[in-house]
This record gives C-alpha cells, structure tokens and sequence, in this order.
C-alpha cells in the first residue's frame, strides 16, 4: 500500500470529503501488507464516518450511498461479501471482546475507543433508568412549581421532574428558558435543604457557558465549571482525576450544553458521577453536534419525541399531556419567549426540513435600514466574490462607524483604574453584542478569519481601540474562557480589553484571541446577538452546509436575521441533515 495516496478512492475523500492526510496514513498502517480494496473502502468508510463525527459505521443505505459517490461499482454485491467474511480480518477486526483495533458489534463497525465510551454510556442511562424518586414530598413540590410565574407548563414539568427524580433530561431551543429552568432547580433545592451548596455541581462543555450561568446563580456559592475541570483534567497524561474508580464529591450534578459534548468526553463524566448522585441533563438536541464524535442528546431522544407524562403531573400539564405510559425522564421546552415570530417560523421550517419557505430578498442599498429592522429574515444574492466582499464591508461600516470610533477614542483621557461601568462602557459592550458576522469555517474567502483582515484593512490597522475580541483558549488565573469576548479600549496607561462581566485586562496579557467582527457558527453557540448576518459560500462542500448549522445560526439572533447566499444554497441546508451513525 505505497501508493494509497494515488487511490483513486483515497484521492476523492481527500477532495471531496476532506478527509485529514494524517487518517489516510493510519489507513495504510491498519492495510498493512494486505492489497484488498475491500478492506481499503471500509476503512477509509470508517474514516469518513469519523472525521464527520460519527461513532460507527452501519451496513445500511447511509454505507452504500458513500460507497456510491465514491464511484465504487457493484456496491452492494461488495459490501455484502465483505462482511459474509469478516472473520478473515481478524488481526484488525474482533468481536466485543476483543482487544483489536476494530469492533464489530451490532451490525456495526467501530473503532476500540469509541466501541468502548458507547457501551460505557449506554451502561450509565440503563443503570439510572430504573432509580427510584428522590424526593417524596411531591405536594410540598407542586406547590412550589405552581407558585412560579410567568412559566410555560413544560418548564414547570422539567422543574417538577427534576426536583423529585434522580434523572432527567431536558431538551429546548434558544429562548426556550433552559436556564430559567436551571435557576428555580437550585433555588428550590437549596432553599429546602435538599442539598447544600457544596454538594451541588453545575458542568458545560465551555469555560463560556459555565461563566454565564454562574453569573444567573451569583448569589449561590456552587460549583460551575467546564466538565474538563471539573473532572480535573491532567494535561500531561492525558487523564482525569475523578473517573470510574474514584467518584466526584457531589449529590447533585447539573450539566448544561450537552450537544456539545463528544462520546469519549461524556464516558469520562458519566462514568465519574456516583450512581445515587442527582443528574439533569439539558442541551437542544436541534443544535449543532460536538465538534468531535458523537451527537449524545439528539439520539438519546428518538425522532419525532413528543412530551409525554405520567399522572403525577396532573395539574401542572394540561390533560392532553397526560398518557398511561407516559415518561417522566424527558421534557421538551417548547415555548420561545421571544417575540420575532418570523425568525422563529423559519428557523421551525429549516429544523424541521420545510423547504417551503418565505424570506425577503434584500438590496444592497437596504444596508442602513437594516440596523432599524424587526423580526427580519432576508436572503442577499450576491454576483460574485467581490459583490459579497463590497457587501460585508458595507454592513460593517455602517455598524461600526465613525460615532461608534469616536466614542472609543473618549477613554484615552482616563486611566484604565478609573474606568467607572456606566450606561457609556454599558452601551459599547452592548453595540459589539448587537450584529455579528456568522460563517460556516475559519478559512477560506468567506470564513471569519478573511472578513475580519479585510474589515481590519478597511479600518487601516491590524487591530487596535474598537476591536472586538474572542478568547480562544481558557486561561483560570485570568479567569477567561474560550468564547468570551470583550471590547479593545486605548487608555491612558494603554490598550486594554474590557470584558462585560467588569474585568479588564491588558492587552499584552491576553490568552489566544482572534478578531472577532466574524466568528464562525460553531463559536456562536451558546450566544445571542440583535442582529446577524450568515455567511454561505458560491462553493461549499456538502459536510459543511447542513440543516443543523443553519439552525443554529440562525437562531443566535434576537431581531433580524440575513442570510448573504442564494435561496438554493438555504434549500440545500434545510435537505441536508447531519446523521450521525450510533447504537445509543
């Protein structure tokens, strides 16, 4: 295998897939001496699967579709034979208890690793299924829900549930109130005396979000933290310290953001949390999956899952809620309290795969009106590379624009000690809040990383007072994390960055950053901003423009919405739906 670079199969999921050179060279070590397409074709299948964050790889129609557009003939006749025969691989390929390379279980194929964190995970839910009630003060419980104002009845099921059962798992979109949720949970549970403070853990998969629920619960001493700290992560053996065999110290365990968290992460954590401990469980099971394998809360809910309970919730549900077998382990938040009625009908119609949508075509000359638009979805249909970057400058300009500057330029009269956190700082902190450049990647003419070089030269400066600015590495002593983002201000005693929550820091000082004018979908989650504008390339691959992604971004915006793409690009999202291959 010497020349697997010149495959022709190879050659294609490089082009067409992306797949990384360092996953064709692990190819040609698992070949070995063999010189069998076969097993070349499910390898690299396996791959694929993998660098799309899938677990597995599945004799199904999924397999023979890819083996198809890999230009692979007698498709099924082949894949049907390789795996009459897969015990002649059994160096590389074993059953569930073997130690080789690869798993075949299930009608699946896996490598070792992830064979062993899904099993682990399965092990988990199957074993916290069957706990019992936590509390059995159900009326003191349904007085207390019923006291609660200004809630959608499914919020108060998820409160309800997750006060008196060991197990829960909550799942609902942007402006759904999942932290609402998670404030009246501790509220409850501390007030009464269920748990104390140090016994209470809340994890997310980013230094981000766990910042910002700590700023919802301020005035509780608990612990919240990413789940990489707080397992206590060993960087240098790549281990945690908290794991299987030795427990993490907390009664009540809430983690947040579950959809981003990948396989092999949530095996560490489930498997380090005590069987007795209390575990909610919340994410949007819609949203964009892990960036690494696994896509844990979309699959643990099946397709089409409506709320469906017990007769415990009586009175707290409607009646039509309400069924026999009704589970008390999964809610769904499906009340958006937010007002923008359009961006939420489109964003149901692209979750949901509707390619019968309306959207507003906008006009160039319609830049400056945009900033004043209200529950706006529109579609800009750019002629070319050139008209797209004449249009972003234009959007950004008009933003951010010579009040937006002068009014940066009033701190340089002060010492960054004297800055005082008026409606002035308020105001600019909000301002870079407000409209942000969504993008599918990082690179490329239409990636983030180019918008804002471009925006930087515009400006005539590589970065300096007015910057916006993300953290892209968590730093505890600074107390920064990943996705935080502040605004450059130029003081008298120099160039700084101010962050929302009040801390400054110098700007030398910082973590790694990036510009942050554009960030990329992926960055945005967990974030809200007034207004966005999504940017999709002339030529993007297929892995890259999905339903999941557009959702997503989409629904980081409170008030308007502008899609710079065609109406055929935003159709060929909606069809294309991640499917991530897993027996969970």
């Amino acid at each position: 295998m010497n020349d697997i670079l010149e495959n022709v199969f190879v050659k294609k999921a490089v082009e067409e897939y992306e797949l990384p050179l360092s996953y064709v060279y692990l190819i040609k070590d698992l070949m070995g001496e063999r010189d069998e397409e076969a097993l070349l074709l499910i390898l690299l299948s396996m791959f694929i699967y993998l660098n799309n964050g899938s677990i597995c790889i599945k004799n199904n129609e999924n397999l023979k579709n890819l083996w198809i557009n890999l230009g692979v003939s007698e498709v099924e006749k082949r894949i049907s034979n390789f795996f009459s025969n897969i015990n002649k691989y059994s160096e590389i390929i074993g059953d569930s208890k073997s130690y080789t390379p690869i798993i075949f279980d299930n009608n699946s194929l896996y490598f070792q690793k992830f064979y062993k964190s899904e099993r682990a995970v399965k092990e988990c839910l199957e074993e916290r299924k069957g706990t019992s009630f936590k509390n059995n003060n159900i009326d003191e419980v349904k007085k207390y829900v019923s006291s609660l104002d200004n809630l959608d009845q499914f919020q108060k099921a998820a409160i309800f549930l997750s006060i008196i059962k060991d197990f829960v798992i909550i799942s609902g979109g942007p402006g759904t109130g999942k932290t609402t949720v998670i404030r009246f949970i501790i509220d409850y549970l501390l007030q009464n005396k269920v748990y104390e403070e140090k016994e209470i853990a809340i994890a997310t998969p980013t230094g981000k979000a766990a910042q910002r629920i700590k700023e919802i619960i301020s005035e509780h001493n608990i612990e919240t933290s990413t789940i990489h700290r707080l397992l206590k992560y060993n960087y240098i053996n790549n281990s945690f310290y908290y794991n299987y065999d030795n427990k993490l110290p907390y009664r009540c365990i809430i983690v947040d953001e579950i959809s981003m968290v990948d396989i092999v992460l949530l095996r560490n954590f489930l498997s380090a949390i005590p069987l007795e401990t209390k575990l909610i469980i919340i994410g949007d099971k819609d949203q964009l999956p892990s960036v690494e394998a696994g896509a844990f809360i979309s699959r643990i809910i099946p397709e089409g899952y409506k709320n469906s309970f017990s007769r415990l919730l009586k009175d707290i549900v409607d009646d039509e809620w309400i069924k026999e077998d009704g589970k008390d382990d999964i809610v769904l938040l499906t009340k958006s309290f937010r007002s923008t009625k359009n961006i939420l009908d489109f964003a149901t119609k692209v979750n949901s795969g509707d390619e019968n949508f309306n959207i507003n075509e906008f006009s160039f000359n319609e830049v400056e009106n945009f900033f004043s638009f209200d529950d706006y979805i529109g579609v800009f249909e750019y002629k070319n590379p050139a008209n797209f970057k004449k249009f972003y400058l234009k959007m950004l300009s008009t933003y951010f624009d010579e009040k937006y500057f002068s009014l940066i330029n009033e701190f340089k009269k002060i010492e960054s000690k004297e800055l005082y956190f008026d409606n002035k700082i308020k105001a600019l902190i909000s301002k870079i809040e407000g409209f942000k450049i969504l993008t599918l990647t990082n690179s490329g003419f239409y990636g983030c990383d180019r918008i804002n070089e471009e925006f930087a030269k515009y400006l005539g400066m590589n970065i300096g007072a007015g910057f916006p600015i993300m953290i892209n590495k968590n730093d505890y002593n600074l107390e920064l994390f990943n996705g935080n983002i502040g605004i450059l201000i130029k003081f008298k005693d120099g160039l700084k960055c101010v962050f929302a929550n009040k801390k400054i820091v110098s700007f030398n000082m910082l973590p790694e950053y990036s510009i942050a004018f554009a960030i990329t979908i992926h960055k945005s989650q967990g974030s809200e901003y007034e207004r966005v504008l999504i940017s999709i390339p002339e030529e993007v691959k297929p892995s890259l423009l999905t339903r999941q992604l557009l959702y997503t971004g989409v629904t980081r915006a409170k008030k308007a919405v502008l899609i710079a793409g065609s109406e055929d690009k935003i159709a060929f999202a909606i069809k294309n739906s991640i499917e991530r291959e897993s027996n969970i």
